[in-house]
């Protein structure tokens, strides 16, 4: 770890946390794999992306994770890791969950959450600490993330904070598609609301625009038609992405009106001998 800051000033370092995924199901000597594993796959990502250990602190072990301080941000830019680290992780991953049994896939199959943060972290005799740590943390094991890597067949779900949003992912640089994030999560800290946004792939939205165009529009009529005559109001469906989130939400009212007509101002009536008629009609949607 690097010398301590004088007088307990903080250092700005880039975040990068992992965390396996149903970690708590597996059995001990399976826990102790996978952590064996998750340390040898991270390693082997950030050296193909070029960051080695004079470029990062000590990793900092969370039992179903590992937290990653990167140092020189000049020699290791953040979207290095963005366009580089997390897309090498997400291959070693997908090469390791190949190469297992089918039978031992249930218990050994490795898949992760990753959150890219950054900002000032404070050192002590004891580790490390500070609110830009407790955001990174937040957003990682978040409820959204965790479901959407749920939703996925991906080995890899990664978050980012606003701030990496802001500054890296929306100006679009080489290997990074700011279309493929998400703002999904909103998350508190000291006070302070965070928004984290998601990377979904490609092919998971593609998979989501297809369920949405088999939408049934003859069952959206026959159900119009059921509630004309109680004047419901029906929600249309949202869109909804993985994870659950909804990227927004309509109302459609029905209009329904009566009208009344009196029998003596009917001059010929074909048959009956009713006093009125009545009309009901569903006029619009607005």
């Amino acid at each position: 770890m690097a010398p301590l800051p004088a007088a307990g000033l903080p250092q700005y370092r880039s975040i990068v946390a992992v965390d396996i995924e149903r970690s708590t199901s597996r059995p001990n000597p399976i826990k102790g794999e996978l952590r064996k594993k998750t340390y040898e796959l991270f390693e082997g990502a950030l050296r193909k992306a070029g960051v080695g250990k004079r470029h990062h602190d000590r990793f900092i072990d969370r039992g179903d994770g590992i937290l990653a301080l990167i140092r020189p941000v000049d020699q290791v830019p953040k979207a290095l890791l963005l366009n580089r680290a997390v897309p090498a992780l997400h291959q070693l991953l997908s090469e390791y969950n190949y190469s297992l049994p089918r039978h031992s896939q249930p218990q050994r199959q490795l898949r992760v959450r990753v959150v890219v943060h950054a900002g000032d972290v404070h050192y002590d005799a004891n580790g490390c600490y500070g609110e830009a740590l407790d955001v990174a943390f937040r957003l990682l094991d978040a409820a959204p993330v965790k479901r959407t890597l749920r939703e996925l067949t991906d080995p890899l779900i990664l978050v980012i904070s606003g701030d990496i949003h802001s500054s890296v992912v929306r100006h679009g640089y080489d290997g990074i598609d700011d279309q493929a994030f998400h703002q999904m999560v909103r998350v508190q800290v000291a006070g302070r609301r965070y928004s984290g946004w998601v990377r979904i792939p490609e092919h998971a939205m593609r998979l989501k625009l297809a369920d949405l165009s088999s939408y049934r529009r003859p069952a959206l009529r026959r159900s119009l038609k059921a509630r004309a005559l109680t004047g419901t109001v029906m929600p249309r469906k949202a869109v909804k992405l993985p994870g659950g989130h909804r990227r927004r939400r309509r109302t459609w009212t029905v209009i329904v009106v009566t009208v009344v007509i009196p029998a003596a101002a009917v001059t010929a009536p074909r048959s009956g001998s009713a006093a009125s008629y009545s009309a009901v009609g569903a006029i619009g949607l607005l």
